[in-house]
């Protein structure tokens, strides 16, 4: 009697190959599951850092407003500031004020070399790793003096 090709015995071929299959399955969820894990921490990460820049960005803001307040005898405070070269530096401002995420690091100061005041701010998360250092250098032009629209963001 001659055998069919239908007749092969193939009671023994079926574990294996649910085996195979789990084992494909299982990798494939394993990198699934790390590739969502690791997007998942580069948002947070990434989201952090972009909190610590508006919370720098804030201080600079808040600096800049104080700069260009009147100040009794010389006129708005930034003319004093690069009359007497002065440096002005606030440590530990919390932002915001009722409930803090960070704090910021200010140093506003006249550099002569260049004719240019510049506001540094560094801030840090209060609860995560974020942090972020930004600066504002405003052109001072000794022709007009009152202009101080001549500004440019430098990201440290």
């Amino acid at each position: 009697m001659i055998k069919g090709v239908g007749d092969i015995n193939n009671k023994g071929f079926s574990l294996p190959m649910v085996l195979m299959v789990i084992m494909v399955l299982s990798i494939l969820l394993a990198s699934v599951f790390s590739l969502t894990q690791s997007n998942t921490k580069q948002i947070v990460a990434q989201e952090n850092n972009l909190r610590a820049y508006y919370l720098a960005r804030s201080g600079i803001d808040i600096a800049y407003a104080a700069m260009m307040e009147e100040d009794e005898p010389y006129g708005q405070k930034i003319h004093r500031l690069i009359k007497y070269n002065d440096e002005i530096e606030h440590i530990g401002l919390e932002l915001p004020q009722n409930e803090p995420i960070g704090s910021v690091n200010l140093r506003v100061y006249y550099d002569e070399a260049a004719k240019e005041v510049i506001i540094e701010s560094k801030a840090n998360l209060i609860d995560a790793s974020g942090a972020s250092k930004l600066s504002l250098h405003i052109k001072y032009d000794e022709n007009n003096p009152g202009d101080f629209t001549k500004t440019r963001w430098v990201r440290n």
